[in-house]
This record gives C-alpha cells, structure tokens and sequence, in this order.
C-alpha cells in the first residue's frame, strides 16, 4: 500500500512482525482462506471478501484464529446494536469536515521501526460555548480505525490523548455516554493498543479517568500513562522520527496540518465508507451456539443507552471539572 503522505510496513518490518508472531506470509494467507470460509458458515455475519482486511486483522490479534473469529463477531454485532455510529459517514459532508476541526483522531505519517501505528487525539477548539456532538466524535474515531485496518499492517496501535483544550462542555457531553463509547471502543476495534498516553492531564479530570477505568479490562488499564506535564515528554517513550514537532519530536507538521493530510487521505475512500453501511450481523439470524460462545458480543450492546443522571453524579462532574487547569 502507497500514499504521498503516510508511510505504511516495509517488507522487513512485516518478515519481522509475522517472525514474532510465528507466522509466514503463506501462512498468514491460509488463516484468511479459513477466516472467509469460516464466516461464510456464519449466516448472521456479512459474506467478506476483502483479504487484506482479514489478513491486517489477524496480524494484529497476533496470528490467533480463535481471538480473530471472536473480534470479527463482536465487531459486526456493535455495528447492528450502535448503527448510529456507522451510518452518514461521508467524509466528504460538510458535517464530517465541521466535525474534525473541533476534534480529531490522527495518525501519524510514519510507523515506529518496530512496526505500530501512533494516533494522537486532539481538540482543535475550545468547545465550551459550542455544541458537542459526542457521537460525531466518535464516528471520527472509527473513522480511523477502520481505514488503518483497511491499509495499515501493523503490530497494533499506540494511542495518545491530549486534553491541552479540554472544557467543562465537552467533558460532561462525554461523561454522560461514557458506558456507550467504552462498550464501542472495546468491541469496534478489533486490533489491540499497545499503549494508551493521556497527555496535559487537567486535575479535575483524574477521578472521571478512574471511574471510566473501571469499565474496562485490567489487561487494558495498565497500558495508561499520564501525565500532566510537558507533552514534549512523549518523545522520551515513543520514537521521535515519528512524532510532530508538538510532541517533541522531529516531523516539522502542525496538527492542523496533520489534520487536512489526513482527511484528503480518508476522502480518498468516499465510496468504500459509504458501501461499508450494510456490512453489520443480522442478529436475528446468529446460531444458538454461537450466542453462548461469544456473550460478550451481544452483551456490549445492552448498554448503548447508559445515562449517568443521577443528581450526585452530576454535582460531582460538575465540581470537579469547573476549575479545570
């Protein structure tokens, strides 16, 4: 795969990544033969043809057919049980375009040497006299991965938050839907984060970041760091050939820049985004066993309409996040 911009896995880094996961390109391409297959007897899920997605998904799940057959189901059943989050997604439209100047999530142009892809998530405006729309956001975060399992063979993602322009507003909009988007993130991304780095980290926000982790996996909360610090401090983690300038590294790109770069390359996939709505599970039709073996799947859907109302709940957001700093 090639592109004027973003580098994608080299020959060497893929023979090196496969080697690790004692894995050959051959056998690799028998894993998509029997996942298609495999599929193919599954009458909820869509009938895919896309080898290069199925092949990237396996190599993220670390060459295991049994974790990728159970991440292929999840992911097709969150987008029946979250059609909201997979439907008027046409990065061409003007409401698209609106949203990714409030908010967006980027990769970066170059993989690390050792074969992952870093995305930064980054509030552009200040949005505490402006409507938030949560769920826009969050589109734009499928956005993402979805077109780096389309393109991007990788070990797995490295992502960083950065919370510099964070506001009351868009936290509470945010905090209200927080069951529905963990649900979503958990079950929408079928690849694995290696880290998750939450930069310029306000105070009043640590004990909604604690309470959001308790919805998730140990496994997954250990990968957090944060810091509250210089954000230049992350070129002392991750490679700093890879990183902008604003993070301290050596890619002389502004995040705005980044930012148009990157929504020229997603447009790029109009149609694909488009066509992509009708692939979801017909839940309806998924077998009794099937239902039992992978729980978890349907389970992730039963709380998209998650609402803390709860009085307390709200005096406490709203105490702790109204001196943001």
């Amino acid at each position: 795969m090639s592109s004027k911009h973003f580098d994608y896995c080299s020959k060497t880094q893929l023979e090196e990544i496969l080697a690790e996961f004692n894995a050959t390109e051959k056998s690799m391409r028998d894993g998509v033969q029997y996942l298609k297959e495999w599929m193919k007897q599954q009458p909820h899920l869509p009938d895919i043809e896309d080898d290069e997605w199925l092949f990237n998904l396996l190599l993220r799940n670390k060459n295991s057919l049994e974790i990728t057959k159970k991440k292929i189901d999840g992911y097709y059943t969150i987008r029946t049980l979250m059609p909201e989050m997979f439907q008027d997604r046409d990065p061409c439209s003007q409401y698209m375009i609106n949203m990714s100047r409030q908010a967006c999530y980027l990769p970066v142009l170059k993989l690390t040497p050792d074969g992952s892809r870093v995305i930064i998530f980054k509030i552009f405006e200040i949005l505490e006299n402006s409507v938030v729309d949560p769920d826009g956001i969050m589109k734009l975060s499928q956005i993402a991965i979805d077109i780096s399992l389309k393109l991007d063979k990788v070990r797995g993602t490295i992502l960083v938050y950065d919370f510099q322009n964070l506001s009351l507003n868009f936290v509470g909009v945010i905090l209200s839907n927080i069951k529905k988007y963990n649900d979503l993130t958990a079950k929408a991304n079928p690849g694995r984060y290696e880290k998750i780095y939450i930069l310029n980290m306000k105070s009043g926000v640590e004990p909604i970041i604690r309470f959001v982790k308790t919805f998730m996996k140990k496994k997954l909360t250990d990968r957090f760091v944060i810091w509250k610090d210089d954000p230049k401090k992350l070129a002392t983690v991750l490679p700093k050939e890879v990183l902008p300038t604003a993070y301290g590294g050596d890619e002389e790109i502004t995040m705005e820049e980044l930012r148009d770069i990157w929504f020229e390359e997603v447009k790029k996939y109009r149609d694909w985004f488009i066509s992509d709505e009708k692939n979801k599970a017909d839940l309806s039709k998924r077998p009794v066993a099937n239902l039992h073996e992978n729980n978890d799947a349907i389970n992730c859907g039963t709380t998209g309409s998650f609402r803390l109302n709860s009085k307390i709940w709200r005096s406490f957001a709203y105490n702790r996040l109204k001196n943001l700093k």
